[in-house]
């Protein structure tokens, strides 16, 4: 899962712990939302993303 986060550009330690706030509060039998934890996903919240550089 870390290096996943890391490959979509995440904060693992951010989306890990969103993700392991999020999963109790949802029903683990429902796809879409299971699919929205996804680390590709557009659900993830902006603050689990790693900020662009500019140069």
């Amino acid at each position: 899962m870390v290096e996943t986060a890391k490959e979509n550009e995440l904060d693992p330690l951010k989306y890990l712990t969103y993700v392991l706030e999020q999963l109790p509060l949802i029903d683990l039998t429902d796809e879409a939302a299971l699919d929205a934890l996804m680390p590709w996903s557009d659900a993830i919240p902006t603050n689990c993303h790693v900020p662009k550089r500019t140069t």
